[in-house]
C-alpha cells in the first residue's frame, strides 16, 4: 500500500486481487494482462512479451481507464483501512489534475511494480494433493 499526499490529505492507493475485481466491474475487463496493456496504453508482443509502441486506445479513453484503476486502487485501500469512501470517481479526476499526469501515472508504475514484485515470489502452482 502507498499514498499521496492530495489535496492536503493522505490518500492510500493498493493495488491487489481486489483492486482487480473493482476494475472488472468498473470497465468489464476480464482478463489481468490486458490491465497492464490498457494501463501501459500499449499491446503486448505475442513473441516477446514486451509493450509495442502502437497505442491501443485513444487518449481519453486512457485516461478514462486510469481514472477508475485509481479509483479501484483507492477504493481497495480503503476497505483494507476500514477507512470510509468519501470520495467517488469524480473526485479521482480531480486528483488526477491535483498531481499531474507524470506523477499519476508515476503512482502507477510504483504500484504495478510492488504488485509484480509480490507476485513474481508466489508459487506457480498451488499445493500438490496426495491421490490415495
Amino acid at each position: 500500500m502507498i499514498s499521496r499526499n492530495i489535496e492536503g490529505r493522505e490518500r492510500f492507493f493498493e493495488f491487489g486481487m481486489r483492486t482487480f475485481v473493482f476494475i472488472h466491474k468498473l470497465t468489464g475487463v476480464n482478463d489481468m494482462p490486458e490491465v497492464f496493456e490498457r494501463l501501459a496504453n500499449k499491446k503486448r508482443s505475442e513473441v516477446e512479451g514486451e509493450f509495442l509502441d502502437e497505442a491501443i486506445m485513444g487518449q481519453i479513453e486512457h485516461m478514462e481507464f486510469v481514472a477508475k484503476f485509481l479509483f479501484a486502487a483507492a477504493k481497495t485501500a480503503s476497505e483494507l483501512n476500514e477507512e470510509p469512501i468519501d470520495y467517488n470517481e469524480g473526485s479521482i479526476y480531480a486528483w488526477i489534475d491535483t498531481m499531474g499526469w507524470s506523477d499519476c501515472l508515476s503512482l502507477i508504475q510504483e504500484l504495478s511494480e510492488i504488485y509484480i514484485l509480490k507476485n513474481l515470489k508466489a508459487p506457480r502452482q498451488g499445493p500438490k494433493k496426495e491421490i490415495a
